[in-house]
């Protein structure tokens, strides 16, 4: 029923008094104001035709993010038309994240959630982890056979060295022990790998340097001359 907009009158049946009578209007009839501009609509009718359909297509939206964040909704009567209810039951079915994992337990620097679902940001590093750190590259034997690398993130404690020309010249380190320099050779039979032997020296630690971002390492020198050659590194944490 619209807003009584005019008033009639007409005498009662004992014709002794006026009696008022407010007509019913069709919405469709009466137009709105619409001061702030908020519908397209100009009558009653067509602005709550407008809610409507503004409502209905909200709460679509809102059932369309809900199941793509693996929510669930629930249709009571089933008529296709979830209430207000329905749509935050299904806004709490959200899981908001799984796990126990905290900051020191993910690398630094990714994003991740837990059972909470706040977002966090790991702090972790290899060496919190339980893991070792690993660099690798090529490097020039100098003129005294050695070969020497710097700018590593980490002191390295297992060193290899191999002759990119002969694969079979190698050095082999680490701290703790004395220095491996030498060559695989052949003892015969039919050639294969495991018929192959390391021969060389053992050196004291004195003639490597182990420094907190690198080294400088002998490769061998009885075969052939080295220097000059390109040798591949492998040094581990």
């Amino acid at each position: 029923m619209s807003a009584i907009n005019f008033q009639m009158q007409q005498r009662n049946a004992a014709n002794t008094a006026w009696d008022d009578l407010n007509p019913k209007t069709l919405g469709a009839n009466v137009a709105i104001a619409d001061s702030n501009e908020q519908f397209t609509a100009t009558t009653v009718e067509g602005a709550l035709s407008e809610l409507f359909t503004n409502a209905s297509s909200g709460k679509a939206l809102i059932k369309t993010a809900i199941t793509g964040k693996g929510g669930t909704l629930s249709d009571a009567n089933g008529d296709g038309i979830y209430t207000h209810q329905e749509l935050a039951n299904g806004v709490n079915s959200i899981k908001q994240g799984g796990g126990n994992a905290v900051e020191t337990d993910v690398v630094s620097g990714k994003i991740f959630t837990n059972a909470d679902g706040v977002l966090r940001t790991g702090s972790a590093t290899i060496t919190s982890l339980g893991g070792k750190r690993f660099a690798s590259g090529s490097v020039v034997v100098d003129s005294h056979y050695y070969a020497n690398v710097t700018g590593l993130s980490f002191t390295p404690k297992i060193i290899i060295l191999m002759l990119q020309s002969n694969p079979d010249c190698f050095t082999i380190v680490n701290q703790y022990s004395a220095l491996f320099t030498g060559n695989l050779i052949n003892l015969g039979g039919d050639g294969g790998e495991e018929n192959k032997r390391a021969i060389g020296s053992t050196f004291n630690m004195e003639v490597i340097s182990l420094t907190s971002n690198g080294f400088n390492l002998p490769i061998v020198k009885n075969y052939g001359n080295s220097v000059g050659s390109l040798v591949d590194w492998w040094a581990f944490d």
